[in-house]
């Protein structure tokens, strides 16, 4: 089924009724991704989508054409498209096509972040993938600490101290993180729970963590 999905002769509007409930499904899943196996799932996608932040201050036309972050309307009734059957099977398969890409854009874009360095004297954007850890398990009590507490009597210090300081939050991290994951269920059936149970269920730290991580 997966292989019939991925196929570039599959109806564009048949894959877009596949994708809208599968990308509900992979939200749930995602959490629970490690790092490696989020760059081993998405590594190429990723890749790609920072070339393309590094391409489109370049090229207005350019962003127009791969950015696509507004949505379009299509009537899905056939009676509202003026035109002929054959006129709206083809702009309804376009409609979807573009919804795809910009479902599939949108879904990996929240893994890709954005900071300013400079280099060779110039303010330069640097993409990167964000790390898991840093999506959903630093807390925002962290962040304000950094910002609130972080020197600027010189640019050294003031960067050894936020390294520093990132370093802790970082461990804070992964330890809010597997306290998030614990689970009571056995590991044999782990993976079922995880499918088919609410985290409430069998991971009781999670439901205290959860504020934490939807703040992120």
């Amino acid at each position: 089924r997966a292989q019939l999905l991925l196929s570039p002769s599959m109806d564009p509007t048949k894959l877009h009724h596949e994708l809208v409930p599968a990308s509900l499904a992979a939200e749930e899943l995602l959490e629970d991704l490690s790092d490696a196996e989020l760059d081993e799932l998405f590594s190429e996608g990723l890749s790609m989508l920072e070339l393309i932040y590094q391409l489109e201050p370049h090229s207005q036309k350019f962003k127009e054409e791969v950015v696509l972050t507004t949505d379009d309307f299509f009537p899905e009734r056939r009676v509202d498209f003026p035109g002929s059957d054959r006129e709206y099977e083809r702009e309804r398969a376009a409609f979807h096509k573009r919804a795809n890409y910009r479902l599939a854009f949108n879904f990996l874009a929240r893994f890709v972040s954005t900071i300013e360095v400079i280099l060779e004297g110039n303010l330069q954007p640097l993409h990167f993938q964000q790390p898991l850890t840093a999506m959903w398990y630093v807390q925002e009590a962290s962040k304000q600490h950094i910002l609130d507490v972080i020197p600027f009597s010189s640019p050294d210090i003031k960067a050894r101290a936020f390294i520093q300081m990132c370093i802790e939050v970082h461990t804070e991290s992964k330890l809010i993180r597997d306290l998030s994951r614990f689970s009571v269920v056995p590991a044999p059936c782990l993976p079922f729970a995880r499918r088919h149970l609410p985290d409430g269920i069998h991971r009781p730290f999670q439901v205290f963590l959860a504020n934490d991580a939807r703040l992120m």
